[in-house]
């Protein structure tokens, strides 16, 4: 299958400046008195356009389901020969991704694809046991693909093997949507939706929601 793509940077069209002006006209006019109470698609609106004033937005909808698409198609490449699949969504957006591949791989092929969510401590996962839920009760013999949003230092997946490694499993794979080649931990994802060189002062925000579906650098 084709290889990750580069998308090009788009900006948002509000910066902060904009965003300072408009609250500074709401608060000094009688129109912000008319508007109490506040609406709560405009307060969103406000925060959304604030919080994502310094965002570049990197990934829109359509280009996320193509990349989600893609390795679908590449996992059923490699995994053609198993009657089934298992896909481990960390929890978050690593399992709504999980949730998309699992459409697409449910559409374009005959495997069994079941889910299975892990819940752990993304801050102190050393200090925090790893659960698996909905797990089978043996995954022996298993094929897995663990799913994350963002590979950054490896550290989250790395944490998140722990379970798999102590069990005979058949296969084990990682699968992100956004690399940032800034691993310091041994993991290597084996399919990657996007590659992004950033700096380590770098923020990626995905946003994998049936309201909004978007990757943000800061």
């Amino acid at each position: 299958m084709g290889g990750s793509g580069y998308a090009p940077r788009s900006n948002c069209h509000i910066d902060d400046l904009a965003c300072f002006i408009i609250c500074l006209v709401l608060i000094t006019t009688q129109e912000w008195r008319a508007l109490q109470p506040l609406s709560p698609s405009f307060t969103q609106s406000l925060i959304h356009s604030i919080t994502h004033s310094k965002m570049s937005l990197i990934l829109q909808e359509a280009q996320i389901r193509q990349k989600v698409r893609r390795i679908a198609f590449e996992i059923y490449e490699n995994n053609f020969e198993e009657q089934e699949l298992w896909l481990a969504g960390i929890e978050g957006q690593g399992w709504r991704f999980a949730l998309m591949l699992q459409e697409v791989l449910q559409e374009i092929s005959p495997l069994k694809v079941s889910l299975m969510r892990i819940e752990l401590n993304k801050y102190t996962p050393s200090q925090t046991e790893v659960v698996l839920h909905n797990a089978p009760d043996s995954l022996a013999n298993k094929t897995v693909i663990l799913t994350d949003d963002v590979l950054n230092t490896g550290r989250t997946l790395a944490y998140s093997l722990k379970p798999f490694l102590q069990q005979p499993v058949r296969r084990l794979e990682i699968a992100v949507l956004v690399n940032r080649s800034h691993t310091t931990f041994p993991v290597q994802a084996k399919y990657t939706g996007y590659e992004l060189a950033t700096t380590l002062s770098d923020h990626i925000e995905v946003q994998l929601s049936a309201e909004k579906m978007a990757v943000y650098l800061q």
